[in-house]
């Protein structure tokens, strides 16, 4: 789970594939597609909220700190579409993919505050 300096690393906390996410979904899912069809080497980083049949596990592991708690991130690789997906697994991802946002506002930011410092701690160890 390697890339360059020339890869386009997206990290959005939404995508079209798992569910109707709205405008910021839509653009997550087209514009990888776009910039891996212009020639662009692309990797997608974001959470498996939904199944996917075609990832593998990377045998990457972090632990990040959130609200006090060391909560474990399992990273998986997959590439679909033409472009290179990361999806980050832990329980606080799974089994939402109609209700992003349908949580209560502790819920859902402790959430993304996961997967910000998962996403960064995956992007710093491979630049």
């Amino acid at each position: 789970m390697t890339f360059g300096s020339d890869t386009n690393v997206m990290v959005p906390h939404v995508g079209s594939r798992h569910g109707s996410a709205g405008g910021l979904g839509n653009v997550a899912g087209a514009l990888p597609k776009a910039l891996a069809q212009r020639g662009h080497k692309v990797m997608v980083v974001a959470p498996p909220y939904g199944n996917y049949t075609e990832i593998q596990e990377t045998g990457v592991r972090k632990r990040c700190k959130v609200e006090g708690q060391d909560i474990e991130v399992i990273f998986f690789q997959a590439y679909i579409d033409d472009k290179d997906f990361v999806f980050m697994d832990n329980p606080m991802f799974c089994n939402i993919e109609e209700k992003i946002y349908g949580e209560g506002r502790e819920d859902i930011l402790k959430r993304m505050v996961l997967f910000g410092k998962a996403a960064l701690e995956i992007t710093e160890e491979n630049s």
